[in-house]
């Protein structure tokens, strides 16, 4: 289930921008927030209970520059102010599924009292994009274990994964933020 979703007592505890409350409602038909890069929402789940969390999914519903690209997960078990831990940061796809537009991004189980979403990219390269919605997917600190063993379906994708190289580094590499530049 949803442990996000407020049938389920999930609730915005804080927010950067009051509109980011709405994305936990479901009722997104035509709604979305549009909000600055480094919005920050966090959400507490019910009854201030430890959650294992181990999935989130968020909306595409079609190609759009000002779609959320790259966003950040954290958790913290303290409050919704201090304690946090990145789980990861992900990226999604500027494309709309049309079986299921909510594409979903998996990771290892953390326990969770609290969840920050942070968004850092658009796919506009400009400083604001639209967030529709999130659900949050796992289960009551304790509980019988949810399977993460998802299928291999479009949609379904894990946290990006920082390069460290085994030896010396190329810093004339693009991959490594080498750039050409004309010379004279």
């Amino acid at each position: 289930p949803n442990i996000a979703s407020p049938a389920n007592g999930g609730t915005v505890v804080l927010a950067s921008d009051p509109k980011l409350a709405r994305i936990l409602s479901g009722d997104i038909e035509g709604g979305h927030a549009y909000v600055p890069r480094d919005s920050e929402v966090v959400i507490q789940f019910r009854d201030q209970k430890i959650m294992e969390v181990s999935k989130v999914a968020l909306p595409i519903f079609q190609t759009h520059a000002n779609n959320l690209r790259e966003f950040e997960i954290l958790v913290s078990t303290e409050s919704p102010t201090s304690g946090f831990s990145s789980v990861g940061v992900f990226e999604t796809q500027n494309i709309a599924f049309v079986a299921n537009p909510y594409q979903e991004f998996v990771f290892d189980p953390v326990k969770a009292r609290y969840l920050k979403l942070k968004t850092r990219s658009f796919w506009n390269d400009g400083g604001w994009g639209y967030l529709f919605a999130l659900r949050v997917f796992g289960k009551e600190a304790g509980e019988e274990p949810v399977s993460n063993e998802f299928a291999a379906t479009p949609g379904t994708f894990s946290a990006k994964q920082e390069k460290k190289p085994a030896g010396p580094l190329n810093l004339a590499l693009n991959d490594n933020g080498g750039k050409v530049v004309a010379g004279s």
